[in-house]
């Protein structure tokens, strides 16, 4: 047997031979639905003969037992109104549906509110009219003419001690004036000595600021100087270098110019050479043309 069959097993011999038990007292379950355990309920009896009836078809005869009305005897009968406010508890509402619950709620008790107060109103208003239309006692004709007696000794008594009291109250005003003058004094020499505290601190922060200003003033004025002299340094040292290479140049353009003159002498000492080889080799050949025409002639003559 498996261990669900077990378990459904298990559950339903609970079921038929023991009453609903609450796991949790936050139990979320309507109790209604489970009804009270009748009577005997647990009581061991003999189990009641079952009744059979027999069914005849073409084929063959069954008996066929009838089950009681109630196997259980937990079966419950619930009313119209439990099956309503059950079936209402069980609906799960929107927001809106809350929302408009809620607005029903407070409508509700806000009638009931105003309609107590105006019951409230109107037994305060019926019990003021009971007490005008009742005609007063002795005895609250005679408390009242008592009251009257003694308002009027306690008024006379005022009067007496009013110049009294004017005298006080003048002394106490002058005491309270003279108070407040000097802590008025007061207040003003301790708000004057924290002015001349903050003046003497702002001061000494500008007398700092300043010495820091001059001191920064100073340090750039050094700087810039110093970026002066560094700069004509700079400046003088590349005029020197700029002279060098100029003198540089000018003595190479002079060693070039030496240099062209005497290959200019050389190819002008070259060419009187040569020329005076080629009149040399022209005199040669005209005495040779000469000693020719005078050997023709003497061998004509």
């Amino acid at each position: 047997m498996s261990l669900a069959s077990r378990e459904s097993v298990r559950s339903t011999g609970n079921v038929k031979s023991s009453r609903y038990r609450t796991v949790s007292r936050y139990s979320g379950a309507d109790e209604t639905l489970f009804g009270s355990p009748k009577k005997g309920a647990n009581k061991s009896a003999p189990a009641p003969k079952k009744e059979e009836v027999s069914v005849i078809t073409k084929d063959l005869i069954r008996k066929i037992k009838v089950p009681a009305k109630d196997p259980s005897e937990l079966s419950i009968v619930l009313t119209s109104a439990e099956y309503s406010r059950i079936k209402g508890a069980a609906k799960v509402l929107t927001p809106e549906e809350k929302a408009a619950r809620a607005r029903a709620v407070k409508a509700m008790k806000e009638e009931a509110q105003a309609a107590s107060q105006d019951r409230k109103n109107y037994m305060t208003e019926m019990e003021a009219q009971r007490l005008k239309r009742e005609k007063p006692s002795e005895l609250e004709k005679e408390g009242k003419d008592k009251s009257r007696v003694l308002l009027a000794k306690a008024e006379e008594q005022l009067n007496e001690q009013e110049d009294e009291i004017k005298k006080l109250n003048e002394i106490i005003l002058n005491a309270k004036c003279h108070a407040i003058r000097d802590a008025q004094l007061m207040e003003k020499k301790e708000i004057q000595d924290e002015l001349a505290e903050e003046n003497k601190r702002l001061d000494e922060m500008m007398e700092i600021e300043r010495l820091r200003a001059l001191e920064q003033y100073e340090q750039r004025e050094l700087d810039r100087q110093f970026k002066q002299v560094e700069g004509a340094n700079i400046i003088k040292t590349q005029i020197n270098d700029n002279e060098q290479r100029r003198i540089l140049e000018d003595e190479k353009r002079e060693q070039e110019k030496l240099a062209m003159l005497r290959y200019l002498e050389k190819l002008q000492r070259e060419d009187i050479t040569q020329l005076e080889k080629e009149e040399k080799i022209a005199r040669r050949r005209s005495c040779r043309r000469r000693q020719g025409k005078r050997g023709n002639q003497e061998a004509e003559g």
